[in-house]
């Protein structure tokens, strides 16, 4: 039951029994009285002076009771709600103590795959990964991932007060090579033969191929930056040289069943490598040749005298 209802069924409940003890002390009251006036009239003062002593505190006690109860009905509801409204604010400290911040940190982390990578920052030994620096001011910053298997290189920007990741793989990548002559592929001392579908393996990073044919007297030097898994295609464009034909009758100068023009022929462009010549005089016959033009200009004389 609320408070409220109870506080006023206790209230009825003390009215109710107060009623009986004030009616009966009035009825005695009254009963003296009049008794007492038909005697003499002080004897009636002195008869109403008794009850009117004895039964006065009673009455105002009952009065007490009758007024608490009629205030505790009136005001109870505010009583209660004002009390619930306070009840947590007293359980609140007045104070509160700040939440205690942690500095943010300044770091670069860096991990490879395979791990055990040496690491260079800027070019300074810093260790091997897995690492983590806290020491790298920020900005931008050269981080260089050695192992056996290959070397990346990347650029990472730190920021202050995060962690920057670098996290590499770094194995092997591959390179096919296409030529329209045989090439040997080196760098520095070591030779590197292509398999059967003209691939070689390099490790991952910065290559420089040399590719070179010392018959044609061909050489080369290819860049090639190679990712870890990669594969990459270089096509070797032979560069041009030239072919000078002379015969001892006019004749026509072919070259791979291509017409390169009439003798006397000079300095005509060529490119490097093996091919069919071809030298018909007008008078019907010809020479057919195999020959190899290198970096060297090629020239021929081709005598009819001699046969056929």
């Amino acid at each position: 039951m609320p408070l409220a209802d109870r506080v006023a069924s206790a209230s009825t409940a003390a009215s109710t029994a107060l009623k009986a003890p004030i009616d009966r002390a009035r009825a005695v009251t009254e009963s003296a009285v009049w008794s007492r006036v038909a005697e003499a009239p002080g004897s009636a003062v002195r008869a109403l002076r008794e009850p009117i002593a004895r039964w006065t505190p009673r009455l105002l006690v009952a009065i007490a009771v009758v007024g608490l109860g009629f205030v505790a009905i009136r005001y109870a509801p505010s009583i209660l709600k004002t009390v619930a409204d306070r009840a947590p604010a007293a359980l609140t400290p007045t104070t509160t103590t700040p939440p205690a911040t942690t500095a943010r940190r300044t770091a670069l982390k860096i991990e490879s795959t395979p791990p055990g990578a040496r690491i260079l920052v800027d070019g300074t030994d810093r260790g091997n990964t897995p690492l983590e620096l806290d020491d790298v001011a920020p900005g931008k910053h050269v981080v260089t991932l050695e192992s056996s298997v290959g070397t990346v290189q990347r650029s990472v920007t730190v920021t202050a007060g995060l962690t920057t990741e670098v996290n590499e793989s770094i194995f092997a990548g591959f390179v096919t090579v296409f030529s329209p002559f045989e090439i040997s592929i080196t760098e520095g001392s070591r030779a590197f033969r292509p398999d059967d579908r003209n691939e070689i393996m390099l490790s991952a990073g910065r290559h420089e191929l040399k590719l070179s044919n010392r018959a044609l007297g061909f050489q080369e030097i290819r860049t090639v930056d190679i990712s870890p898994g990669q594969r990459l295609t270089l096509s070797v464009t032979p560069p041009q040289s030239s072919i000078s034909v002379t015969a001892t009758e006019p004749s026509e100068v072919w070259l791979d069943n291509f017409k390169l023009g009439d003798t006397p022929l000079a300095d005509t462009p060529a490119t490097l490598g093996t091919h069919e010549l071809v030298v018909r005089r007008a008078g019907g016959g010809e020479r057919r040749l195999t020959i190899t033009v290198t970096a060297k200009p090629f020239s021929i004389f081709v005598d009819f005298s001699k046969g056929t």
